[in-house]
């Protein structure tokens, strides 16, 4: 059996937000997303996708995605041009993930658009992984709902004060001086606020439930 070593980047993010995972090859796109869920803290209340990370035009444009429980050939994302659609809780990673596809991106929360890039680093032999363990990770994720207050960019509002640049200039002329050094100390620290030491994963299949119950797929 083997495993992939996956590193997961929050995009637009500075300094990046990031985790390192091993996920057994044999998981499905819907366990990554589980996974992911837990890797980044977040609350699984809103739909997602995944989609191979395009280098050009003129490649195929494919989806992994839940059907929609009442329309077997609708999928849930709305008005995307698309070449083919895959049902997430079917498709294995080790079937989609190699040296030349080694990179997706998962899209989370279509009104935040909280988007991950997913890169396939390496694979092991690993029989005693039976989903997944984190490795290690940077920074803290930011809240639910919180775009676009979440202090994703802090090395650009930090950066700009340190020399003096016309964004801080703006950002004095816009708010008082106190106010201004408030939120560079608050960037300050959410740039340095500390990834999980450890992180549990949940039952992807208990998820899938749960999501099934709240009407997620409907």
């Amino acid at each position: 059996m083997t495993a992939m070593q996956l590193k997961i980047t929050l995009q637009d993010s500075r300094p990046p937000i990031w985790r390192r995972v091993l996920v057994n090859s044999e998981a499905t796109f819907w366990d990554l997303h589980s996974i992911i869920q837990d890797l980044f803290g977040w609350q699984d209340e809103h739909l997602h996708n995944f989609r191979p990370f395009y280098k050009g035009a003129k490649e195929k444009r494919v989806y992994f995605e839940v059907p929609r429980e009442n329309d077997r050939i609708g999928f849930i994302t709305p008005r995307i041009i698309r070449d083919a659609n895959y049902d997430e809780r079917q498709e294995k990673l080790t079937d989609w993930f190699d040296k030349k596809r080694n990179t997706y991106l998962y899209i989370y929360d279509f009104g935040d658009n909280w988007v991950h890039k997913i890169i396939l680093e390496k694979t092991l032999d690993r029989n005693d992984l039976k989903l997944a363990k984190y490795l290690s990770g940077t920074r803290l994720a930011p809240k639910e709902d919180s775009r676009p207050e979440a202090w994703l960019d802090c090395t650009t509002f930090i950066n700009s004060a340190k020399n003096n640049s016309s964004l801080w200039q703006e950002v004095l002329e816009h708010y008082s001086k106190i106010r201004a050094e408030r939120l560079l100390k608050k960037a300050q620290t959410e740039a340095n606020k500390p990834a999980p030491s450890r992180i549990n994963f949940s039952d992807p299949r208990k998820r899938y439930r749960t999501a099934k119950a709240m009407g997620m797929f409907d």
